[in-house]
């Protein structure tokens, strides 16, 4: 079967950020014998640069100098030709098409690089499809929200199944760009302008809305990454059955495998890892928070540093790393300078491979700080904690909050709210022996929920079915 997925963000193989969703698809589907094209993007939306494909043109040897240097005239205007390649393999081909910077992820100029990414594939899909055979699946996701009327107009030109994965509330998080209505820190007037702007974004947002509805009511199948984004199909017209498979990782720690039929008592011979091999906490050791992930504007970073600062001034040994990029690391930077904590608050940047690995080896509680207002409903950093047996804080309510709850593997606390976070961490802090159940019960978890190795396999064989 010949199949084509796109999406201009997931790292590519080999850049350094890790295999997240559409690699590990593609393998698996690649596993099973299909033919995969993967239409991304020249412009990385992590790593907010150029990107180039490290085996070159059509496989051949790396491109010299490519990533982060500035775009040229046409590569700006995204009318440049685009770069293809083949990646460990004939059958996964990756189409990388030029589209104009962005630096915010909230921007109109973000709005434009995807409507430019969707111009690429509408007009090189011909061309590509009469040389390497017409699509028997196209798979898009959503966002961006300009790249399913291509792929609409491609599957009933070239009689192919269109299938919508659904990756995030747009186009409602849009809205997330204006000031919100709510803060606690605006005055009247200032709370009923935000308003005024949000009702007349809402209603600039109509073709979008009316985008998603169309998608929602057209394709062929739709998948989710969560429940909660099943459900926000279905609010925009979606029936049927619409499988969740998870913003799953692997465990980059290589723990042994066991057999442990006997200690589930279902029967099933299926891998898990050990609670010997999850580190207990001895009393004398210094507590470690992890972060790991973006440090933009829908992150409740300020709130964690302040109670990181505020439990090192009451004399509590503790030591947190920041692992990313954003438009908030700067200010969060001089913060902790300003506080004289550099050394127990640590910004590492971008990590990746064992330099990743041994920070997530040596944490004890990885924090998830997302305003719930930016809907996103259980995100990457969740698996990537819960693979590593590190017990969460968290302030998104709902789905993920159920299933930490469930695996006695989390602590809620409010977003913005400094003291309520501060008791968060002091409930791991201060109760050794719930810190150690709670690493057992998240790797339970990791393997219930979000291992890479069983959930892509999985979603391959439904998109294949």
């Amino acid at each position: 079967m010949n199949i084509w997925i796109c999406n201009p963000y997931d790292p590519l193989p080999d850049e350094g950020l890790g295999e997240l969703r559409y690699t590990r698809l593609s393998q698996a589907l690649v596993a099973q014998g299909h033919v995969v094209t993967w239409w991304s993007a020249d412009w990385s939306h992590g790593l907010k640069r150029q990107r180039s494909l490290k085996t070159g043109p059509e496989g051949g040897e790396p491109k010299p100098g490519a990533r982060g240097e500035a775009l040229d005239e046409n590569q700006e205007r995204g009318t440049s030709q685009p770069k293809t390649g083949k990646l460990k393999t004939s059958k996964l081909e990756l189409k990388l098409l030029p589209v104009p910077s962005y630096q915010k992820n909230i921007s109109l100029r973000r709005v434009w690089s995807h409507w430019c990414y969707a111009r690429g594939i509408a007009k090189q899909a011909k061309g590509y499809a009469t040389t390497h055979g017409k699509p028997d699946v196209i798979l898009f996701s959503v966002p961006p929200m300009e790249t399913g009327a291509v792929a609409l107009k491609l599957g009933k030109q070239y009689g192919a199944k269109v299938v919508l994965d659904v990756m995030d509330a747009w186009p409602e998080t849009l809205l997330l760009a204006l000031p919100s209505a709510g803060s606690r820190e605006q005055g009247a007037e200032r709370k009923i302008l935000a308003s005024v702007l949000r009702f007349l974004s809402s209603v600039l947002l109509t073709p979008y809305t009316r985008m998603m509805r169309r998608y929602c009511r057209k394709v062929d199948a739709i998948c989710a990454q969560s429940e909660a984004f099943a459900d926000y199909a279905r609010k925009y017209g979606a029936t049927g059955n619409i499988p969740v498979f998870r913003l799953a990782t692997q465990s980059p720690l290589h723990l042994r495998p066991l057999n442990t039929a006997d200690q589930r008592g279902d029967g099933l011979d299926s891998p898990t890892f050990s609670p010997s091999h999850l580190q207990a906490f001895p009393q004398k050791r210094i507590f470690r928070i992890l972060y790991l992930g973006s440090m933009g504007r829908v992150y409740d970073l300020v709130t964690l540093v302040d109670a990181v600062l505020q439990l090192l001034k009451n004399g509590v040994l503790v030591l947190m790393d920041l692992v990313g990029e954003g438009e908030q690391k700067a200010a969060l930077e001089a913060r902790v300078a300003a506080a004289g904590q550099e050394s127990a608050i640590r910004f590492h940047g971008y990590l990746s491979g064992e330099a990743l690995a041994g920070v997530l080896a040596t944490a004890d509680v990885g924090v998830i700080p997302m305003e719930p207002a930016s809907k996103v409903a259980v995100p990457y950093k969740a698996a990537d904690y819960l693979s590593c047996g590190l017990v969460l804080v968290n302030s998104l309510p709902g789905e993920l909050e159920v299933m930490l709850d469930s695996y006695a593997c989390g602590c809620s606390y409010t977003a913005g709210n400094i003291g309520s976070l501060v008791s968060a961490l002091r409930h791991w802090l201060d109760d050794r022996e719930a810190l150690d159940r709670g690493k057992v019960g998240a790797r339970q978890l990791f393997e219930a929920e979000f291992d890479a190795t069983r959930i892509y396999p999985a979603m391959a064989d439904w998109v294949v079915g």
